[in-house]
């Protein structure tokens, strides 16, 4: 549990180099309180730098990726249940709006379907729980690394689980993260 610590850091939580050299490592827990820090107030604290305070990116293709779910039901209708559990569309809209599809990327040249799997989402179900981790661990890196850095490791990894959806799941139509 974190707890409130005081605008005007004294002593910063690690262990300085001046305590270690003079051997005073060890944590006398009589004399004062433990005080943990949540990330949040280490960056205020200029104790743990970032290379950004928004995550852009991230906020964007969450925003872009419920959008075209939401065209996509709109225009496709949603599936029922039995057919597609995640609360979507047809598969042939899925297919329709650009899902992976090993066929039509190999036989047809439709290259560009190896990276619109990444915004596009089986279902209600399947956009929440990407969306989560995309709002969270995602934009955490996005503020680490930068957005440049950010989108070059997304757009990368969307279109190497293409290729290798390509090589090792023929036979399936995949949207998203595979």
């Amino acid at each position: 549990m974190y707890q409130k610590k005081s605008t005007n850091i004294t002593q910063p939580p690690y262990p300085t180099n001046a305590q270690h050299s003079k051997g005073n490592n060890q944590h006398d827990s009589s004399d004062e309180e433990e005080v943990y820090y949540s990330l949040e107030d280490l960056v205020e604290e200029d104790i743990y730098k970032l290379k950004q305070k928004r995550a852009y990116f991230s906020i964007f293709f969450s925003l872009i990726q419920t959008l075209v779910l939401i065209a996509m039901m709109i225009k496709c209708s949603v599936a029922p249940f039995r057919i597609n559990p995640m609360i979507g569309p047809y598969p042939d809209g899925l297919d329709y709006w650009g899902a992976k599809n090993a066929y039509k990327i190999i036989n047809d040249g439709e290259s560009w379907r190896l990276l619109s799997p990444i915004l596009l989402h089986g279902g209600v179900i399947h956009l929440l729980s990407n969306i989560t981790v995309q709002l969270d661990t995602c934009a955490f890196w996005e503020k680490e690394w930068g957005s440049a850095c950010w989108i070059v490791i997304y757009l990368t990894s969307g279109l190497g689980s293409s290729i290798l959806s390509v090589l090792f799941k023929p036979n399936n139509i995949s949207v998203g993260s595979r």
